[in-house]
This record gives C-alpha cells, sequence and structure tokens, in this order.
C-alpha cells in the first residue's frame, strides 16, 4: 500500500493533466455512442467497425469495455514503468 501513495505522490502535474484530458475524452465519447450505457456489444472498437466507415468514429461500437481498457491501460502502464525504474 506505501507502493501505491508514492506512486501517486510521484506523478507529475502534466501526466496528471493529460490523463484527466484522455479521461474526459473518452467520457464523452461514452456518452455519445450510440450504444447507450446501459449496453454491451461483443464488437471492439477500432478493431471492429460497422458499415460506416465513413466515420471517423463509430459510435455503435463503443460502449463499456472499451471506455475501460481506454481509461484503465494508461494507468497500468504507467505504474509499471514506475516500478521497472524504481529498481
Amino acid at each position: 500500500m506505501k507502493n501505491l501513495f508514492n506512486f501517486l505522490q510521484n506523478i507529475s502535474n502534466k501526466v496528471k493533466s493529460l490523463y484527466l484530458l484522455w479521461f474526459f475524452i473518452h467520457l464523452i465519447l461514452l456518452l455519445i455512442s450510440g450504444n447507450g450505457l446501459s449496453k454491451f456489444r461483443s464488437d471492439f472498437y477500432p478493431i471492429k467497425t460497422s458499415y460506416h466507415r465513413t466515420y471517423f468514429f463509430d459510435q455503435r461500437t463503443y460502449d463499456y469495455s472499451e471506455f475501460m481498457i481506454y481509461i484503465l491501460s494508461p494507468t497500468f502502464i504507467y505504474f509499471i514503468i514506475y516500478l521497472w525504474r524504481k529498481k
């Protein structure tokens, strides 16, 4: 638990602000997605898209699974880098 508190204290403000921006971008994408907030789909954005390939953001594919992966993966990567450099 002590490592976690040290990890959180060592994060710079620049990294925090970039992550906050990343979080709000994906939160907005989740809220405007055509799936609604209560549906899960088996497709994974951006690997699987629907028939509307002309759109930059396929609203029908993005749901909670993409949101969680895109939000939590930078945190895990940063934590692994932190632990790697600490040794």
